[in-house]
């Protein structure tokens, strides 16, 4: 048994036989008739692959004529049951044997030219990318072919086994999705990255709005009825979507109202919304709180930079921040929430980290039910505060316990503070004709 190694013997002799003793594997040049018929008949189930017979000279022969038939209609005899592939456009009716040797394929390694590539291209009929793909892989130098091309049969054994796999799952995951009851895919159902976004986006457009209601899921309990609450107004922007869309990315069930699949959806979008609460929260303490634990070397920024802010990351698409950052109601909005924020940041006890959306909804619902003068007396004393703490001063500069929302008395100080600003505006001579 021999022992010599295949690169020893690469490099003592060269790796192609002699041309008499050649085995010429072109399926036009191992049949006689090759030159009469353009298609051979099929080869003997064992007479592939064998050599030439020994009397046989080995002179080329000359060029083949022009192969008649190569793409026949539909319409001419029919083909031979297991040696006929379609090809082309659905209804083209281009017929081709298989194997399709029609080529002389016959060359010696000094003949390796774009020619014989072209040929192989006409032959096998491929397309982008793989014809470009198969220019560079026939440069691939002899002693690695072998490795290319067992890597390039495993590569598609492997897609194939991949695709049957997909196959076999899709058919199953539908067999097995009919048998499970709704209230279990409702609890298991998998939302998907777009729904998510879809649901942030709208959350933080409701967050940024000055009329909001009630910023937690559910209303303050015991308070009288209020607006719609975040939870609700995003809930309902889910309904108005299409039965396209609820299908693609809603629970089996949501379309029909079945209870599980909507709860399963209600606690889907409260998750997302905790999430924006959370990083409204981180805004409204820029300067205040650093959450990466980065040193804040900035001061406290002012209300209108805040709201810029604001804007640009919770909803990117209002043009002109700046003109956003304006609106009184919103700047009055803004004001509240960032003091009521810091204050809870700094006076918390423990387990009162995410009561600070409480506190603020039970103002709210307070606010609601007082005098307008009231609410416009304490949105007044919000601003002033505002106007006096932050914009120029470190968080680490400022009195704290100043921080907080206004008193009751405090109010009601500035409502006569307010009043008597009215009936000094009002002209002598009008107050007089009273």
């Amino acid at each position: 048994m021999s022992t010599t190694s295949q690169s020893d013997n690469e490099s003592r002799t060269q790796a192609h036989p002699a041309p008499s003793a050649r085995t010429n594997r072109s399926n036009t040049s191992g049949l006689a008739n090759h030159r009469t018929r353009p298609y051979p008949t099929s080869l003997p189930r064992n007479g592939g692959g064998g050599r030439l017979p020994s009397g046989s000279n080995d002179t080329r022969p000359s060029p083949l004529p022009s192969p008649v038939g190569i793409e026949t209609p539909l319409a001419g005899h029919p083909p031979t049951v297991g040696t006929v592939r379609h090809f082309g456009r659905p209804g083209a009716g281009v017929i081709r044997r298989w194997p399709p040797a029609i080529v002389p394929f016959e060359i010696t390694d000094s003949d390796f030219n774009p020619e014989f590539v072209e040929h192989l291209g006409r032959s096998y009929d491929l397309r982008a990318p793989y014809m470009d793909f198969a220019e560079e892989l026939v440069q691939v130098p002899s002693p690695r072919q072998y490795s290319v091309l067992l890597y390039s049969v495993l590569s598609t054994r492997q897609a194939v086994e991949s695709l049957i796999r997909s196959r076999d799952a899709a058919e199953n995951g539908t067999s097995t999705s009919a048998g499970i009851p709704l209230s279990v895919q409702a609890r298991i159902y998998p939302y998907q990255n777009h729904f998510k976004t879809f649901v942030q986006n709208k959350a933080k457009e409701v967050l940024m709005c000055a009329t909001l209601d009630v910023y937690s899921s559910l209303p303050v309990r015991g308070a009288p009825a209020a607006g719609r609450t975040l939870l609700d107004q995003v809930m309902d922007h889910v309904r108005e979507q299409s039965d396209e869309f609820k299908l693609d990315y809603l629970p089996v069930g949501f379309i029909s109202g079945d209870l599980s699949a909507l709860a399963s959806v209600s606690t889907e979008i409260r998750e997302r919304l905790k999430h924006e609460r959370g990083a409204m929260r981180n805004l409204l303490l820029t300067m205040v709180h650093e959450p990466s634990g980065r040193p804040i070397t900035h001061p406290v920024p002012s209300l209108t930079n805040l709201i810029i802010d604001l804007t640009q990351r919770m909803i990117p698409s209002v043009e002109r921040a700046a003109a956003h950052a304006a609106d009184r109601r919103l700047r009055s909005r803004i004001a509240h929430l960032r003091i009521q924020t810091i204050s809870h940041y700094a006076r918390r006890g423990s387990g009162e980290t995410n009561r600070q959306w409480a506190i603020i909804d039970e103002q709210l619902v307070d606010l609601r039910a007082r005098d307008p003068l009231y609410r416009r007396a304490f949105y007044r004393l919000i601003m002033q505060l505002d106007n006096e703490m932050f914009g120029d001063t470190l968080y680490a500069d400022i009195d704290v316990d100043r921080i907080r929302t206004p008193t009751e008395d405090e109010v009601l100080a500035q409502m006569a503070v307010m009043a008597e600003e009215r009936l000094s505006a009002v002209p002598s001579n009008a107050r007089s004709a009273e």
